[in-house]
């Protein structure tokens, strides 16, 4: 297995991999790519750090304790709001990280979140908001009106509470430029799995779940580089016995039948699922341009995807490494090529 496949594959799969000792200049490229996508947890649970490289583990476990009392906090909050929604008849239906974490897919020391995503049907929207209240939320904008607020939004503005918690309470799931009548959101509400070691907390049911992580991750966050959503669909990969629930129509229906095929190959690739010596399982044309954005790229011709194995790939990547004035063999070059990776694997077009 090349190199930069180890890399990428341990800190999906969670797989220990050790690394040879990393210059000291070179640790602020970890501790930025894992600070600014949340990933400490899972880095320090894939890569086995040199000794040498001490002061960078302690970094990152700062990060990874941070994120752990983050978490647990949340977890506490989801009890009162649990009950405070029940008290107005609103089922409490988590979304995203909330929803994975509540379904122990996740420890606490490996998944961080920002905040907790609730879906709730628009007509329980002010009840909704009104329970958040009385627990002492309050809009993190203290400009916005004293009300549920939707202004064409998927959510309402984020709330916050005394001690930092956010809430994203949606209405929706897809923004309303994307889908005039969200596709989701009806049902995902109409499906919810209530979840047995947590009675009265909802998740989506796995198909949907699916969906709703490719969707976030491909469209609504498309500008934004965190690979998040390919960990998230990973781990129901797993989840679901290294199978993947069935949404083909779903998917096909909003558009995102060619990120499947692409992000679903590459895991499947990552977990020994598929035999082959690149990626992808599909023999479509693509520029090997949009899937290394690296700047000044070299021009290249148009590849068969079932051609891109990793020899060819780094053959062209050394030719681009003068762009970071770095060694193409430094443990920088390769992490710095692994966050493009990431990058590009959801801007990746098929022809």
């Amino acid at each position: 297995m090349h190199k930069f496949e180890q890399i990428v594959s341990a800190i999906l799969t969670g797989k220990k991999l050790t690394i040879e000792p990393i210059l000291q200049s070179e640790e602020s490229k970890i501790i930025d790519f894992a600070n600014s996508n949340l990933m400490a947890g899972f880095i320090l649970e894939s890569l086995d750090f040199h000794c040498r490289n001490l002061e960078l583990v302690q970094k990152l476990r700062v990060m990874q304790r941070l994120a752990v009392v983050k978490s647990i906090s949340m977890a506490q909050e989801l009890q009162k709001i649990k009950k405070a929604f029940a008290h107005n008849n609103i089922d409490l239906l988590l979304l995203k990280g909330a929803a994975l974490k509540a379904m122990t897919i996740y420890d606490h020391t490996i998944r961080a979140s920002r905040d907790i995503d609730i879906l709730v049907p628009l007509a329980n929207l002010d009840d909704a908001y009104a329970s958040l209240k009385s627990l002492g939320y309050r809009y993190l904008n203290k400009k916005s009106a004293d009300q549920a607020i939707i202004l064409g939004k998927h959510h309402i503005p984020p709330m916050i509470n005394s001690k930092g918690d956010i809430i994203e309470l949606h209405w929706r799931i897809t923004k309303l430029e994307h889908f005039e009548t969200c596709p989701l959101a009806r049902l995902v509400c109409e499906t919810k799995v209530e979840l047995r070691e947590n009675s009265g907390i909802f998740v989506p049911r796995l198909d949907f779940f699916l969906v709703h992580l490719l969707y976030h991750g491909v469209r609504h966050h498309e500008r934004s580089g965190n690979p998040v959503y390919i960990f998230d669909m990973a781990s129901i990969f797993k989840f679901n016995g290294m199978q993947w629930p069935e949404s083909s129509e779903l998917i096909g229906l909003m558009g995102l039948q060619h990120n499947y095929e692409i992000t679903t190959a590459f895991i499947e690739r990552c977990f020994d699922k598929t035999t082959n010596s690149c990626y992808f399982r599909r023999t479509h044309s693509v520029n090997i341009n949009e899937f290394i954005q690296c700047p000044n790229s070299i021009s290249s011709p148009k590849l068969v995807l079932s051609d891109l194995n990793y020899e060819y790939l780094i053959k062209k990547l050394k030719a681009t490494s003068h762009t970071y004035q770095l060694p193409y063999h430094s443990f920088k070059f390769w992490f710095i090529l692994v966050g493009e990776f990431f990058k590009a694997l959801r801007k990746l077009k098929l022809r």
